[in-house]
């Protein structure tokens, strides 16, 4: 079944600036980079764990080729790492690389990854990839086109969607969102959006037979045709967007530190959560949604479980008002995990609110929030990764 609405690693997708440029360069089992580019020195340095009460054992470590930017995708038994310059697939069970495949260097841009049973496409700047899951050969690649007369033409891809015969990947170039749909076995090239709205293309979701284009506001598209049925519609909260999709209901995080749950058909709140912290950047992690209960920590040292329908909060973690939350809440067997920004992964009942645990990691400190850490939880692990290139799968 096609998972249409995967991250960028964790999952899962989202708009950044580009910062730098360089040529795509692709080629399964071509070289890595000798040396990987990093943004500061810690981002490379051995990462060790030096006590652990969480309720978790350490399954295996896997030392990723450059620094790990994006949340792991987990499809069948590969555990898929989206690390700065390439794409690596991973036992689950072992921790031991299936294959490699070389991409160009990204400092933390969206590089979107969809997967269905058998097929994996990633995509960054301007080209998309789709490789076989098992072996990691690829079976097709597209250079989305541009207007080489707009200043700035160059594609950003910034969004992936996949159904079983279609990948759909949303852009921008030149300010102009540009969204296109490719055949997911061939890569032959179906259509293009019949008309291009004059703001960046931020995420694309398949709903039914139709393709959902949010870019500040929002467009719907005949996933057939790429013809416009709706929109463009504006949102009251015109702004970046982070989000996923369940049922009817649209999860944005705000850089403006709020978390909105809005109504699919009509763009109308539901709900809204604010963070207590002034702190600049305190906006909210991607959402962990499980039954009625939405899980999400903000980039202050808070995480909130709050009433899917409702949005009222039922209990609120705080470990430490000098850290920040730094990763999405990783649920497994009624316990919920969280990196904070001092290398630690924390341990909370779901039930209470209660810290239950906590594993420390050297060096202390995280970088960054949205690309420094991570966390996921999947066929009965916790995948989490610390800021460098270690990823850390624990299992019960």
């Amino acid at each position: 079944m096609a998972k249409n609405n995967a991250v960028c690693a964790s999952v899962l997708a989202c708009v950044l600036a580009a910062i730098g440029i360089m040529t795509i360069a692709c080629g399964f089992a071509s070289p890595m980079p000798d040396k990987a580019w990093s943004r500061t020195d810690f981002t490379n340095a051995p990462r060790t764990i030096v006590s652990s009460s969480i309720p978790l054992t350490t399954a295996w470590r896997f030392t990723a080729t450059s620094s790990i930017y994006w949340t792991p995708v987990i499809e069948q038994d590969l555990v898929l790492v989206r690390s700065e310059y390439g794409l690596q697939a991973v036992d689950r069970v072992t921790g031991q690389e299936k294959w490699t495949y070389a991409l160009g260097r990204s400092s933390g841009e969206g590089f979107p990854i969809v997967t269905a049973s058998d097929i994996v496409v990633v995509a960054g700047r301007g080209r998309i990839q789709a490789l076989e899951l098992e072996s990691g050969r690829e079976m097709w690649h597209q250079e989305m086109a541009y207007d080489k007369d707009v200043p700035g033409g160059f594609i950003i891809l910034s969004s992936l969607a996949m159904d079983e015969e279609r990948v759909y990947a949303g852009g921008m170039t030149g300010g102009l969102s540009q969204v296109e749909a490719y055949d997911l076995h061939t890569g032959e090239f179906l259509w293009r959006q019949d008309e291009q709205i004059q703001r960046s293309t931020a995420e694309t979701y398949l709903v039914g037979d139709n393709l959902h284009v949010f870019s500040g506001g929002r467009f719907i598209l005949d996933k057939y045709t790429g013809s416009t049925i709706k929109g463009p519609e504006d949102m009251a909260f015109n702004t970046r967007l982070d989000m996923i999709v369940s049922d009817e209901t649209i999860f944005i995080a705000r850089r403006d530190g709020t978390l909105r749950a809005v109504d699919l058909t009509s763009l109308e709140t539901r709900w809204s959560l604010g963070s207590t912290c002034p702190r600049e950047g305190s906006d909210y992690q991607f959402p962990t949604i499980v039954s009625d209960t939405v899980y999400a920590g903000s980039g202050c040292s808070e995480v909130y479980a709050a009433d899917l329908l409702t949005g009222k909060v039922l209990w609120t973690y705080r470990p430490n008002e000098k850290l920040r939350v730094a990763s999405s809440v990783a649920v497994l067997g009624g316990i919920g995990y969280v990196i904070c920004s001092d290398g630690s992964l924390r341990a909370i009942d779901l039930a209470s609110g209660k810290e239950i645990g906590l594993l420390q990691t050297e060096p202390a400190e995280v970088p960054g929030v949205k690309f420094g850490a991570g966390a996921t939880a999947a066929n009965g692990y916790v995948y989490a990764y610390f800021g460098g290139r270690a990823l850390f799968a624990f299992a019960p």
